[in-house]
């Protein structure tokens, strides 16, 4: 029994040792582009799945997730918070979402998880990978809208998709975090309808502008011609001789 806690202790302390070691001399891989072995990636996938399915059990589901004004709430979300890394329908996966590892699940994957479960993978993140926490930033009723639009995923293409996005937007108060950075169709970030069209009438504004000042030049430059051929439009003003009457002056000098 003795032999066998040594034992037990010397192993503990020989991979404790290791660690240290693989730690402190800087030889552990960390590169995003490193694939683990495949031993490692089912212990880590394994913990995840058991970790969130244990604390989403006390998540309550909203009656009425399938609303349509929350699906379509949530599509605007998803477009403006997701598609980066969860490539949307019909669009090509981005610098992103082919950066990551481990990979994040495309968009019609991911009801792989329950909706009680990828609530709490919105709201809380996953440690070690891309899947930031929202629920720092945002309200549950804006979660729950994001796990309401992934429900129609699996069935969505990309003309589909697009309605969807285009519905939450028109129904988003200007303003509210979600207008200023949106995927487009191609899943590349981009300037939403309404931001495109004030930065068009913005570069049109200044291209009038411009050529308004272009314009004021070259008016300037035909004032100035016109002044050079206008013999007196610079000489000055001839000093004016003192009123005759003024006798009591005559003796002085007036400067002009």
């Amino acid at each position: 029994m003795r032999n066998f806690i040594f034992g037990g202790l010397a192993t503990l302390l020989v991979l404790i040792s290791g660690a240290l070691i693989t730690s402190f001399s800087g030889l552990a891989p960390v590169a995003a582009v490193t694939e683990e072995p495949a031993v490692i990636k089912w212990f880590l996938h394994n913990t995840f799945e058991r970790s969130v399915a244990r604390r989403a059990e006390s998540v309550t589901v909203p009656d009425d997730l399938n609303n349509p004004q929350r699906i379509q709430r949530g599509a605007s979300n998803f477009a403006s918070m997701c598609a980066g890394c969860h490539t949307a329908p019909g669009a090509s996966p981005t610098a992103v979402s082919q950066g990551l590892n481990p990979a994040a699940p495309a968009a019609d994957k991911l009801t792989h998880l329950s909706p009680a479960e990828r609530f709490w993978v919105i709201r809380n993140g996953v440690m070690m990978t891309g899947m930031p926490a929202f629920g720092p930033s945002h309200d549950d009723s804006e979660l729950w809208a994001l796990v309401a639009f992934t429900e129609q995923l699996a069935d969505l293409d990309a003309e589909g998709y697009q309605r969807l996005v285009q519905a939450g937007r028109a129904q988003q108060p200007a303003g509210d975090g979600h207008a200023h950075s949106h995927m487009n169709d191609a899943g590349h970030e981009a300037g939403d309808a309404g931001h495109d069209s004030e930065t068009d009438t913005a570069a049109s504004g200044a291209s009038d502008h411009h050529a308004a000042a272009a314009s004021g030049a070259d008016t300037g430059a035909d004032h100035h011609a016109e002044s050079a051929d206008t013999p007196d439009h610079h000489a000055p003003e001839p000093e004016k001789a003192p009123p005759a009457d003024a006798d009591d002056h005559s003796g002085h000098s007036h400067a002009h």
